[in-house]
């Protein structure tokens, strides 16, 4: 669920918008949109024995289509989940139980997106990760008044959502968009907007006996190009590092590892 709250500075020049109205993002029952997700992530945890390290890989293919007006359903056509580590350790489960099996979401003329029903994740990926949340940090909301030179919004989000009842989430978002001037993709009109965003993510699941919860802060950046006409999502970069603690309890114990978590991601409209 996302809340809109602008900011806008004074248009400082007689530039011109590509539309003098408030932007929509219009997804009708005749439009299929493919996406291509290629995210990176590297983790490391600083253990009384030494740091451990976790490379993650995250390649996806995503059909959005729409259905009703405002309700959407989605599903990956693609999808490639590797972890490697900590030492010699290879996990990369079997995913094609997850192929072609919908979410269902909801999604406002601003492209705010409510995810309303996930399908369910085999135990092999449930293991290393969470997919509940593919589309919690995925489309660019847009403001509620044109853009014009200068133009800055703000959009907060919170998920709770788990994929599994015994663990527990809550992920932040807080994003600063700005309007960085248009451009042309493939012949059609589109904004560039750069991406600013605060991130906090909490997190607990029970392993062996003992709970192992992680709290991470930090900050991504990165940019967005937005086709004017319908507000579709062209490509979306991001870059990011998280540094919080791995707090292990159980058994009359408890031990706190410091840990950094980095990333990189590529959203492009196929």
């Amino acid at each position: 669920m996302r809340l809109i709250a602008l900011g806008v500075l004074t248009c400082l020049s007689s530039v011109t918008a590509i539309s003098a109205q408030a932007p929509r993002l219009r997804l009708t029952a005749a439009d299929s949109l493919i996406y291509r997700e290629v995210s990176r992530g590297h983790v490391t945890i600083q253990m009384p024995q030494g740091p451990l390290e976790v490379r993650t890989l995250h390649d996806a293919r995503i059909a959005i289509v729409g259905m009703l007006p405002g309700q959407v359903k989605a599903w990956y056509r693609s999808l490639v989940l590797r972890n490697e580590g900590p030492g010699p350790t290879v996990q990369a489960p079997d995913t094609k139980d997850m192929l072609q099996v919908p979410f269902e979401l909801e999604i406002t003329g601003n492209g705010a997106v409510t995810v309303r029903k996930t399908p369910p994740m085999p135990d092999a990926i449930a293991a290393m990760t969470d997919l509940t949340h593919q589309f919690d940090d995925f489309l660019i909301p847009l403001p509620p008044l044109p853009i014009t030179a200068g133009i800055t919004w703000i959009d907060s989000a919170t998920s709770t959502a788990s994929g599994r009842p015994e663990n527990s989430y809550r992920g932040t978002f807080v994003r600063r968009f700005t309007y960085r001037g248009d451009t042309t993709i493939a012949g059609n009109p589109a904004w560039r907007i750069g991406i600013a965003s605060r991130v906090i993510l909490e997190a607990s699941s029970p392993l062996q006996g003992m709970t192992v919860a992680t709290i991470l802060t930090g900050a991504d950046t990165g940019s967005a190009v937005i086709r004017a006409a319908d507000g579709h999502l062209l490509r979306r970069d991001k870059s990011g590092s998280l540094k919080g603690v791995l707090k292990m309890t159980g058994n009359g114990q408890s031990m706190d590892a410091p840990q950094v978590f980095t990333y990189e991601s590529t959203i492009q409209k196929q």
